[in-house]
């Protein structure tokens, strides 16, 4: 948990897409004098989207590129390219914000770091939050948002699954339907990821149904562990945002918590529970085990 040197360290909040990210960001957010960065790293941006979706980067590797965009993150700032897009000039108006408040927290959210999660940390000792969700929840709304939707094979991704998921080269490799490939990749930048805590015991690791089944309290917690002001206005964001979703559009984050632990059960075919089952199952470290 943290420490009195971490409240002035920078947060990383990262977990795998459709995973519960951005309604926990916003949350978060609404604690006060926090300057919140969503996904500064995405790799389409940079051109390093031709390493997957989750590229890793070794611990021990230097990897300049990757550095400068989680160092400007990290502090409150984000290098894009020159754009007079609309989102060129929201980016224009944050930094002319974070400039004037010098001062605020940096919470940066992040669904594209999460197998480099320990390079991060090594480099610049943020506070760090690992959020799960269950497998058959994040690969039904995967495929659901992207139906054509697939993670690069592991086995391009350098140091990977050589030196880390060895044991579960069949398993991804054997990966043909796209509940199947959604599964065992979920499970191995699960594994990576939980691996990773199990060597840092300092980093909160929180499960999305957990925040969902009581989130007043579940958010109080976590905002008590990562050194976050809980207050009025995030328990009235909570309540305000504790409804029926209106849209499927990401900003939205309108959802009746309670409905969304089970909800996975009335949206997927028996085969397709199945499928994620076989292939998450062996990748899981317990976090999961109730309902594999």
């Amino acid at each position: 948990m943290h420490t009195q040197g971490d409240m002035r360290s920078p947060i990383l909040l990262t977990s795998m897409p459709r995973s519960g990210s951005t309604w926990c960001m916003k949350i978060l957010a609404k604690s006060g004098n926090v300057c919140a960065m969503m996904e500064p790293d995405h790799l389409d941006v940079w051109g390093l989207g031709d390493k997957g979706m989750h590229p890793h980067v070794d611990v021990e590797m230097e990897n300049r590129p990757y550095e400068q965009i989680y160092k400007a993150g990290f502090s409150g700032h984000t290098r894009r390219r020159m754009s007079p897009s609309r989102g060129y000039l929201a980016h224009v108006r944050r930094e002319f914000t974070q400039y004037m408040q010098p001062a605020r927290r940096v919470i940066l959210k992040s669904v594209y770091s999460l197998a480099n999660t320990e390079w991060i940390y090594k480099r610049f000792r943020p506070v760090v939050v690992v959020l799960l969700r269950n497998p058959y929840s994040v690969c039904h709304s995967i495929h659901r948002k992207w139906p054509d939707a697939r993670l690069k094979p592991l086995a391009s991704q350098g140091g990977l699954p050589s030196r880390l998921l060895g044991p579960h080269r069949e398993l991804l490799e054997a990966a043909a339907k796209p509940y199947e490939i959604l599964a065992s990749r979920l499970g191995a930048y699960h594994k990576v990821a939980l691996e990773a805590a199990g060597r840092h015991p300092e980093w909160v690791v929180v499960r999305h149904e957990d925040l969902c089944r009581d989130p007043l309290r579940a958010y109080e917690k976590l905002i008590g562990d990562i050194g976050l002001d809980w207050n009025e206005s995030v328990a009235g964001y909570i309540r305000d945002t504790n409804k029926p979703k209106t849209s499927d559009e990401v900003q939205h984050v309108n959802r009746l918590s309670s409905d969304e632990i089970h909800k996975w059960k009335m949206l997927l075919s028996e085969q397709e529970i199945e499928d994620v089952r076989r292939f998450y199952r062996p990748f899981d470290m317990g976090f999961y085990s109730e309902i594999l």
